[in-house]
């Protein structure tokens, strides 16, 4: 997910979420990667004190379906960013601890 708005009108709320989605797939016996970019148009409720969607509409904004490849080198470790990890390894751990 990446921009989101939200607009709250009391126990009700209505947000735009920007998202980006890959998925790795096999059509036709080879690796290919399928790209997805849209939005969540969703309406919010808050029941017994807890947020939750009540109603979502997906919008597909653009797609590609492009062939897997190699990591963008520049983009690594090895050029001097900071690698994710799973779990409490990861940065964000020590972050916002």
């Amino acid at each position: 997910m990446t921009n989101t708005f939200i607009e709250p009108d009391g126990d009700r709320a209505r947000a735009e979420v920007y998202f980006l989605a890959f998925h790795p797939h096999a059509d036709n016996d080879r690796p290919e990667l399928g790209i997805i970019s849209g939005r969540y148009l969703d309406v919010l409720e808050r029941r017994d004190g807890r947020w939750g969607i009540v109603r979502r509409v997906v919008v597909s904004d653009w797609t590609r379906n492009d062939l897997a490849g190699p990591e963008w080198e520049r983009t690594t470790e090895r050029a001097g960013y900071v690698g994710g990890r799973r779990g409490d390894r990861d940065q964000s751990y020590e972050f916002f601890a």
